[in-house]
């Protein structure tokens, strides 16, 4: 049964600004008819707030504050699923806090806590802890995305996030990022993904000529890991895509710009092959069965759009010939992909 309890109490001390405590319990929610009534009146709710907006009073009837528990056990929207729903909502003002919610979406542990001030446009002060273990992100992304055709695997995450807005300039003085503990990095690790190259734009088909490697062009990234730390505009990254036949790893520090997406790096980046597919008969360490080659690429400028240079003399001592520096698209243009980067 599709039914929702709901008990609480109503200060009325200000009786201009009432304090309500509601506490929500339910066996069994489907907000799919919720969430269709909230998008259908969603523009016609903003236009009649822009044409009321100057007749309201200064002393006009107002919740000072609403506090919300809720303990919800299985909760259904569309395709999506969560179960041990639970935890506190506060709103006062524009405030919004969770303190903290937590459940287990799509079968897998997830928790938000800290605060939300919503503003006008990407001017949304935040201040939150999320992590989460082995979330599916395929139907996640499927369902605010249906046109999307890439396998995202599932994602563990551990991170704080605060700033005053999304993206812009104001975010880019003010965003900062790291652990929920204050001494670690944010972590997120993809695990199970399936990205195929592109034999243009990616940096493994620069790889696959060079080595003379073209089955590279047939293999795929499966998982990928970033470290990372946001302060002050400066930020530390530590980044590796894998798969089958290849690993990519950068590690360095990078200069925030107004995306994050387009935050500006000067990085080396090492490359591990598997050992079956290498061919040369050059002297280096196979482990995890993987070779590790020497450094002979530099990735530059913004992550969503960086080139890389070769170096000639590495290259050299792996095959014959010389191999010029050409400026090629790296593999970050994957996080294009995301939902909410632009």
């Amino acid at each position: 049964a599709n039914q929702l309890i709901v008990t609480g109490a109503i200060d009325l001390t200000d009786i201009m600004k009432p304090v309500l405590n509601l506490k929500l319990n339910s066996d069994a929610l489907d907000i799919d008819p919720i969430m269709g009534l909230v998008n259908e009146n969603t523009l016609v709710t903003k236009s009649g707030l822009e044409n009321t907006s100057n007749q309201k009073s200064k002393d006009r009837f107002a919740l000072k504050r609403l506090s919300v528990d809720l303990d919800i056990k299985r909760l259904f929207w569309s395709d999506l699923n969560a179960v041990e729903v639970a935890g506190r909502v506060r709103m006062e003002g524009r405030k919004i806090e969770l303190l903290p919610l937590q459940m287990r979406l799509l079968k897998s542990p997830v928790m938000i806590e800290g605060f939300i001030i919503p503003g006008s446009g990407y001017n949304i002060s935040y201040d939150l802890n999320i992590s989460c273990q082995n979330l599916a992100l395929d139907p996640v992304i499927n369902h605010f995305h249906p046109e999307n055709e890439v396998k995202w695997g599932r994602l563990t995450a551990k991170l704080r996030a605060k700033g005053d807005a999304l993206s812009g300039e104001l975010f880019r003085r003010t965003f900062t990022a790291g652990g929920i503990d204050p001494e670690l990095p944010a972590t997120l690790k993809i695990e199970g993904s399936h990205w195929a190259f592109k034999e243009d734009g990616f940096i493994t088909s620069v790889i696959a000529t060079v080595l003379r490697m073209p089955d590279l062009l047939e293999s795929h990234f499966n998982s990928a890991e970033l470290d990372l730390r946001v302060k002050e505009e400066k930020a530390e990254l530590k980044f590796l895509m894998a798969g089958p036949l290849i690993r990519l790893k950068a590690e360095g520090d990078g200069q925030m710009s107004d995306r994050i997406i387009d935050t500006s790096v000067d990085q080396k980046v090492e490359v591990e092959l598997a050992a079956k597919t290498y061919k040369y008969n050059v002297l280096l360490t196979e482990k995890d069965g993987f070779v590790k080659l020497p450094s002979f690429i530099n990735i530059k400028g913004p992550l969503s759009d960086p080139e890389y240079e070769t170096d000639k003399a590495m290259i050299t001592g792996i095959l014959t010939g010389t191999i010029l520096a050409v400026p090629v698209k790296l593999p970050f243009q994957i996080l294009r992909i995301l939902p909410f980067i632009d």
